[in-house]
């Protein structure tokens, strides 16, 4: 049955709700249970999407005709509100916790997520006028009372939400848990309340579904190289599932009109903006907010990053991998969590890197894009052609590419490509080791000042306009092995000299 023209769906996530409201303003009017039941069934299945079962229509008819009666004399109005919203919304209780972190989480049928005190003061209140209960002067006093008990009664102490344990090998579809095995096969299950995941992407899985456009599109902005197509899919199924393996800071470079954006907006609407942190990365250490708001992100995405901004390094080292951080809400406790979050920045133009560190450098990945499509070639509406037909598709080409990835060990294969560009990007970003090969002998010794002073010309003569300041030229320098010392005419590095 399909719904009344003009009607909403009601989508996994709100059925329940949904259904319970319309159940408790029915037997406001007088309605009998059996009308109850039979308007609630007709509902589903005009507008739920999927229909839930009858069984569980019948649950909610019975819920809500439960607390008809008037509350017992001596009875506490506080502990049977906080039931009756239990029993009406979340499952007995099953489907709502208070976590570790300070907050209410509650199961939507597909996910475990945050459930906002207001939001939950409104669930408390919309039961209570539900509810034949005697009214008290003060209706605010008594939903904060019951919100409190709700908070006890639903305590856990042990970290069944995996905020600090590793999370299991799950892809959380809308249409079921794709569990991953350890040789990458994959196998789908109904959604559980008990698995305890937090995060769902936007996609259904289908095993057979294709998707020929999104297969033009990515062979046409990688300019035919199936190297770098097969190790673009492996970066999205190893972003998309939590499992964080493979310490990662990956910059997508070129100019415009090249499909970056495209391709990492598809990546976007495959996962659904939820799991992902859309901001400025000069801003990851501006603000102790920040990292708390990483919590349940799998993507970090900073689509424009600014021409000659100096990346953050030490924040961006931090949460590029497997890590526990400490996190803050605003009015909120500190909590403690471990991130899972890929960054991923769009550059047109290099920005400044100071740490040329070992660390550093085995994170930092660079794709090339180097397509630059014409206004003739360009079709504007492909991508939302392919978002509106074919993730699923997509979804699939992204699971061969974590498949890979696990037979590899975890580990990715880099094109040479890829290699390549990191090079070339890195000479712009930080110029020193350029400068070294250019202009130095790895044997002697230079005076500090004098080798600054000529890295600082050469620069000017390459036309490079990001130079390091002298302080960060002597840290990459002890980060490649040289001696800094000091003697009677200044600092000195040894094992190095400028040639002639």
């Amino acid at each position: 049955m399909q719904g009344k023209p003009g009607e909403q769906e009601i989508p996994k996530g709100r059925r329940n709700t949904t259904l319970t409201s319309l159940a408790g303003q029915l037997r406001n009017t007088g309605l009998q249970p059996a009308a109850i039941k039979a308007a609630l069934l007709a509902e589903n299945e005009a507008r739920c999407r999927p229909a839930l079962d009858s069984s569980e229509v019948e649950q909610i008819v019975t819920s809500i005709t439960r607390y008809t009666a008037a509350i017992a004399p001596g009875e506490d109005k506080g502990e049977f509100i906080m039931q009756a919203v239990l029993d009406r919304r979340y499952a007995g209780g099953n489907h709502l916790i208070h976590a570790p972190d300070g907050q209410f989480w509650a199961f939507d049928d597909t996910k475990w997520a945050p459930v906002d005190q207001k939001v939950m003061g409104r669930v408390v209140l919309e039961t209570l006028q539900t509810l034949n209960v005697p009214r008290s002067a003060n209706t605010a006093s008594l939903v904060k009372q019951v919100m409190a008990l709700l908070a006890s009664q639903v305590a856990v102490g042990d970290d069944r939400l995996r905020f600090l344990s590793p999370p299991p090998a799950v892809i959380n579809c809308r249409n079921g848990e794709l569990w991953i095995g350890t040789d990458g096969t994959v196998e789908l299950k109904p959604h559980r309340a008990q698995s305890y995941l937090r995060h769902v992407l936007d996609v259904d899985y289908d095993p057979h579904a294709t998707c020929p456009q999104y297969d033009n599109a990515i062979t046409e902005i990688f300019c035919g190289d199936r190297a770098m197509v097969r190790h673009w899919h492996e970066v999205c199924g190893y972003v998309i599932q939590p499992i964080r393996k493979i310490p990662s800071v990956i910059v997508c470079e070129g100019g415009g009109s090249n499909g970056k954006s495209a391709l990492l907006q598809t990546m976007v609407k495959l996962m659904g903006t939820e799991l992902v942190s859309a901001i400025r990365v000069e801003d990851l250490g501006n603000s102790r907010f920040t990292v708390g708001s990483l919590l349940g992100k799998l993507l970090l995405l900073d689509d424009d990053v600014r021409a000659g901004i100096k990346l953050p390094d030490g924040e961006l080292k931090k949460l590029s991998e497997e890590k526990v951080v400490t996190g803050e809400r605003k009015f909120g406790q500190p909590f403690t969590f471990t991130v899972l979050t890929v960054p991923i920045l769009l550059c047109n133009n290099p920005p400044s890197l100071a740490d040329l560190s070992h660390g550093m450098m085995r994170r930092l990945m660079v794709i090339p894009f180097k397509r630059t499509f014409t206004e003739q070639e360009i079709d504007r509406d492909l991508f939302e052609r392919i978002s509106a037909s074919e993730l699923s598709g997509v979804l699939n080409r992204a699971i061969d590419g974590l498949r890979r990835i696990i037979r590899r060990s975890w580990r990715f294969k880099e094109p040479e490509a890829i290699k390549a560009s990191k090079q070339r990007w890195l000479t712009f970003a930080n110029p020193l080791p350029a400068f070294l090969d250019d202009r130095c002998e790895r044997n002697g010794s230079c005076r500090m000042l004098e080798l600054y002073q000529a890295y600082a010309d050469w620069t000017q003569e390459m036309g490079i306009t990001m130079r390091q300041q002298q302080l960060t030229v002597r840290r990459n320098l002890e980060s490649f092995g040289f001696e800094i010392v000091h003697s009677n005419k200044g600092q000195k590095v040894v094992g190095l000299s400028l040639r002639g």
